[in-house]
């Protein structure tokens, strides 16, 4: 994604945060480049977001953990549990120091933090992971910009594949409580 102070990142979270409350993507990235500016001179990146639930933290932290074990099914390694575990950890430490909506974490809350993004990835590693692994890859975690009406459009699938019948699968990992009435057939059909 264009990342420049002068843009937004119109991914599909931010688009549906303008949908449903323009002033809080002003906010978000109002924070971000703040912070970006006041104190690192560096742009938003995910390695130095400022997390303002848990749940984002833990979101975050589950999906660095399935694309590095997505990473290994590309290269013909097999799943490392432990790797996926380290992943989300490291992360999750990261954000916690990096500080969560301003607040010291005690060391209970971590653990816990740490528990829930690992059994989120155990569950995807045992009941997603053999599914996946048994297609055929063809990338993740890849932007691709194509234009449309003279505007440029920026996709970034977590994962497209082919399943074992030949089918193309196009994955976007949620790991929020989902929302029955949120439609992500849009997102998925753009990056389609």
């Amino acid at each position: 994604m264009d990342n420049s102070k002068s843009g937004i990142d119109w991914s599909y979270s931010n688009a549906m945060r303008y949908e449903s409350c323009p002033r809080s993507l002003f906010y978000h990235y109002w924070h971000h480049q703040r912070r970006d500016s006041e104190e690192t001179g560096e742009l938003y990146t995910e390695e130095n977001v400022w997390y303002s639930t848990p749940g984002a933290l833990i979101g975050t932290a589950v999906h660095a953990g399935i694309s590095s074990q997505i990473k290994r099914w590309s290269c013909g390694q097999p799943t490392s549990r432990t790797e996926a575990h380290e992943t989300a950890s490291n992360r999750i430490e990261s954000g916690v120091f990096s500080e969560l909506n301003g607040e010291t974490v005690s060391e209970s809350r971590y653990q816990s933090l740490i528990e829930t993004a690992t059994d989120h990835l155990d569950r995807f590693l045992s009941v997603m992971m053999p599914q996946i692994r048994s297609g055929r890859y063809i990338l993740h975690e890849e932007s691709s910009r194509f234009t449309v009406a003279d505007t440029a459009v920026w996709v970034r699938p977590d994962l497209c594949h082919r399943d074992r019948e030949g089918t193309f699968v196009v994955t976007d990992w949620k790991t929020r409580q989902p929302d029955v009435f949120e439609d992500h057939s849009l997102q998925l059909q753009t990056y389609a």
